[in-house]
């Protein structure tokens, strides 16, 4: 995955500096001394700000909460930044997540696309979002399929989204000819 990410942040990192790319960490990456090096030397060769470089890791890899701690501190010691992937799928309790110095939380797209509904976990979404804000965490929606999903989003303030609303997946060539005024409005993962 990081000989196919590097190329995308080199161009990324040469055309704007506001843009990044994420990257899924498996909980056997996390856990991994080597991803570290791994992951400096990538910001190192593509010539990426530290910043430029997020890196998505899903609620369950957190289990074991030492080690999982360990390494989200020193991969923040590096630069990056770190989000929870999928939030509430897993298990992890309040307590454990203020444990973890993260940057970000991705709301799953199953709270997500009830929005607007009277589902259950429509509410759920909404105090996703609020733990998030007293958490200073900043929030990317995941699965956002059309504008009324965006509008309440905007209105609950969530800053980022991801979804076919903006754009289905991409070869890589196409993303990156995009302008950039294109890619701001839209998100990959």
């Amino acid at each position: 995955m990081i000989e196919l990410a590097e190329p995308v942040l080199t161009a990324i990192a040469a055309r704007d500096d506001a843009f990044f790319l994420s990257i899924n960490l498996s909980a056997h990456d996390l856990h991994r001394e080597q991803t570290l090096d791994l992951l400096r030397g990538l910001v190192e060769r593509s010539g990426a700000k530290p910043g430029q470089l997020h890196v998505e890791i899903t609620e369950r890899a957190f289990a074991n909460t030492s080690s999982a701690c360990d390494m989200v501190r020193r991969m923040r010691e590096l630069g990056l930044r770190v989000s929870i992937d999928d939030f509430g799928t897993g298990y992890s309790s309040l307590a454990e997540l203020t444990t973890f110095e993260l940057d970000a939380l991705k709301i799953d797209r199953a709270f997500v696309e009830t929005i607007g509904s009277n589902a259950a976990t429509a509410h759920v979404a909404f105090h996703i979002v609020e733990m998030a804000r007293g958490l200073s965490l900043s929030m990317i929606a995941e699965g956002v399929e059309n504008e009324h999903q965006a509008a309440i989003l905007m209105d609950w303030h969530v800053p980022c989204a991801q979804g076919w609303l903006f754009a289905k997946p991409l070869p890589v060539a196409e993303f990156l000819a995009r302008q950039p005024d294109a890619m701001r409005r839209m998100s990959t993962s």
